[in-house]
């Protein structure tokens, strides 16, 4: 048994490609137009790619009250002919403009130095410096100087990654050296530009197009901005003077371009903009997010708390059980819920701590794993309280859920990756523990389905599958005494826990069975890929989600995960109700299967009692009525805008590198959050009353 304890000069030329993509600005009406239908019901509605508006006004930083033109006209279109080659020039060539540079904001939001180089040598005496240094910390908000159109986005090996900006009196402001590393690193492999905009972009001035870094020819540096400014005629002019007399500005943040149906985009924020963000969990005014990681990259940022009590601009106020608690591991399942019981009265966070090098190359040692749990009732101080060790040679807690039962007992349930196969004792890969004093955990029973399904079961599935593929995912208490247990295999399985104790095997929803619904009994061709998470709906309607990360095989081929619908009045038969797909996920309406992306369930939720929010990947978050289980309806969606995985982890099945990926969402009964695994969170609300269900056609 385990026993609880705690354990850039301009240095290259540039080219401007001129945008063909047209960007649609969100006045109240939306567009109207009907989504595809998904396997059973989609309903008609409207879709709207949204591009919220920046505040029209810009604040100065200073006794001067300045109120900035956010050029309320339609954008220059982009010269026709791309950028000549804009090489540093030569001393004997170094030709500069006449003009008087324009009157700009300041380039930095951030405390800053700098001091006139401009026509200074470079590379021993070879070129002129044709802009001026700002130093600064590395991260720094790099801010638009003047209203314009982003003319270029690129990384160049001198000038690194950088922005040109084309003014609306036809200057040009240039911001090179931008960050590439990930926060704490000089890995090469961040994005400094802010990926909200893109070429062709409307800015103002003081919206926020970079980060400060040192990328390119800069590496060796400490972290600045070089800074340009350029006439018309695209000589650098000197632009010290400009700069001194510049004010200072409070950044305005560009918001991305998502794709909604039915839905509004209230906030966003990317508190590390380095990727591999997780579970999520959210009460009151504050969100908490985790990170979860992989034998390539750990980022150990563990759970951040966001402070949503203005929606519209979330912060992150506090972190825990990050790399400096549980060095080398992630946190992607966690639970917050208040608790009062004899020894404590207050707010808790229940966070499952793995191993991040988990998978073939896995070393399992003695390093901590499992689960901590945390005091947040002042939510931005957090403080450990105890940390439960799921054992030496076990990888950690993959998932954790919580249930306080009628005599005010506090149960967790979490799963531990294969300790049955792991551990000499064959301990199970369930763990039931009282946590009613917190601060002193106590383990009640461990489980396994390899000695606690029926004997014939077992034998069977052994027959089927190798038996590193029976372990369990998922964990969700579906009513007092009563778990689901997600097994790749297997799907999920029905337990009785009113003695928690002595968990009793009820029942199976194997993934067999819908194969077996869908395409009759000669199909025995399914394979062990399907991670499966489940909730019950209205007392007796299991909805399991079926997540494939990769596309299937045999009578599914191309296709990737789907929400089975089950009637469990009797649990230990259930019956299989209905499957569930959006139309990029299998071969509907349209004969495709979308491969730039993933496009699988992960996780679901019930929302406004009615219906579900399903988080499916790179088809975003999915509005689905239940109003009629045996006909589940899509009645809108919420899709982030791509982004590529900063840590190079994520590649769709066409190569592509760049897509949402939505992992885990929740909500407040007013507003839906969101976690993209790349692009971090994202907060809206759902805009349309419930539709009335339409039969699935057959």
């Amino acid at each position: 048994m385990v026993a609880p304890g705690i354990a850039v000069a301009a240095d290259e030329s540039t080219t401007t490609t001129e945008s063909t993509t047209t960007t649609i600005t969100l006045d109240p009406g939306p567009t109207t137009t009907t989504i595809p239908s998904s396997t059973n019901t989609s309903l008609a509605s409207s879709t709207t790619t949204t591009s919220l508006a920046s505040s029209t006004t810009t604040s100065v930083a200073s006794s001067t009250t300045t109120t900035l033109d956010p050029a309320a006209i339609e954008p220059d279109p982009l010269p026709p002919d791309p950028l000549p080659p804009d090489p540093a020039p030569p001393v004997e060539d170094f030709i500069v403009g006449h003009r008087r540079p324009p009157a700009i904001v300041f380039p930095l939001a951030g405390e800053h130095s700098f001091i006139d180089t401009f026509g200074a040598p470079r590379d021993g005496g070879r070129r002129r410096h044709a802009g001026i240094d700002i130093f600064a910390e590395k991260g720094v908000p790099v801010l638009a100087v003047a209203n314009g159109v982003v003319e270029a986005i690129d990384e160049r090996p001198k000038a690194g990654q950088y922005v040109i900006v084309r003014h609306d009196d036809g200057w040009r402001s240039k911001y090179l050296h931008l960050n590439n590393d990930t926060p704490g690193t000089e890995d090469g492999l961040a994005i400094g530009y802010e990926e909200a905009i893109g070429v062709g972009s409307r800015v103002v001035a003081g919206t926020v197009i970079g980060y400060v870094g040192n990328s390119g020819n800069a590496e060796t540096t400490v972290p600045h901005l070089h800074f340009s400014l350029h006439q018309p005629d695209r000589l650098p002019v000197n632009p010290y003077r400009a700069l001194v007399a510049a004010p200072e500005v409070a950044p305005i943040y560009p918001t991305p371009i998502v794709e909604t149906s039915n839905t509004e985009l209230v906030g966003f924020l990317d508190p590390d903009r380095s990727g591999f963000n997780a579970g999520l969990a959210v009460s009151g005014n504050h969100v908490f997010m985790g990170t979860w990681g992989n034998e390539r990259s750990c980022p150990g940022t563990g759970v951040r708390v966001i402070d949503v009590a203005n929606p519209g601009r979330p912060v992150t106020v506090a972190r825990f059980a990050g790399g400096e608690d549980f060095p080398d591991t992630a946190v992607d399942s966690l639970w917050v819920g208040e608790v009062e019981t004899s020894s404590f009265i207050g707010e808790i966070a229940i966070v499952a701590v793995r191993l991040c090098d988990q998978g073939d190359t896995t070393e399992v040692d003695d390093r901590f794993a499992g689960f901590a749990i945390y005091d947040i009732t002042v939510p931005d101080v957090p403080v450990l309280m105890s940390a439960v060790h799921s054992g030496d040679d076990t990888r950690g807690a993959d998932d954790v859920d919580v249930l306080v039962d009628a005599s005010g007992r506090v149960l967790v349930a979490a799963t531990v990756s294969q300790p049955y196969l792991d551990t000499p004792e064959h301990i199970g890969d369930l763990r039931l523990y009282d946590l009613t004093n917190p601060r002193r955990v106590s383990i009640l029973s461990d489980w396994d389905l390899r000695r606690g399904a029926p004997p014939l079961l077992v034998e069977g599935l052994k027959a089927r599958f190798d038996e590193d593929q029976l372990g369990a995912t998922n964990v969700t208490w579906v009513g007092p005494g009563r778990l689901v247990v997600g097994n790749v295999s297997v799907g999920l399985l029905s337990l009785d826990v009113s003695d928690p104790t002595e968990p009793v095997y009820l029942g199976t929803t194997s993934t067999l069975d819908t194969y077996t619904l869908v395409f009759g009994p000669a199909d025995l061709d399914h394979d062990a890929s399907d991670a499966v998470d489940g909730w019950l709906f209205a007392e007796s309607v299991l909805i399991r989600d079926d997540e494939r990360l990769e596309q299937a095989g045999g009578e599914r081929e191309g296709s990737w995960g789907q929400q089975v619908l089950y009637d469990m009045s009797d649990p230990s038969q259930p019956e299989v109700l209905t499957t569930f797909e959006t139309e990029n996920s299998h071969l509907g309406l349209d004969g495709e299967v979308r491969r730039d992306g993933l496009y699988s369930p992960r996780q679901s939720v019930l929302f406004d009692g009615v219906r579900e929010l399903v988080a499916w990947m790179s088809d975003g978050v999915r509005v689905v009525s239940l109003a009629e289980p045996a006909h589940p309806a899509e009645e809108g969606f919420f899709v982030p805008p791509s982004r590529s995985d900063p840590q190079g982890w994520w590649v769709a099945p066409d190569g592509s590198r760049s897509f949402p990926l939505v992992w885990d969402v929740a909500s407040d009964g007013e507003l839906v959050y969101a976690v993209d695994v790349n692009s971090g969170l994202w907060i809206f609300r759902v805009t349309q009353p419930l539709l009335a269900s339409v039969p699935r056609p057959e």
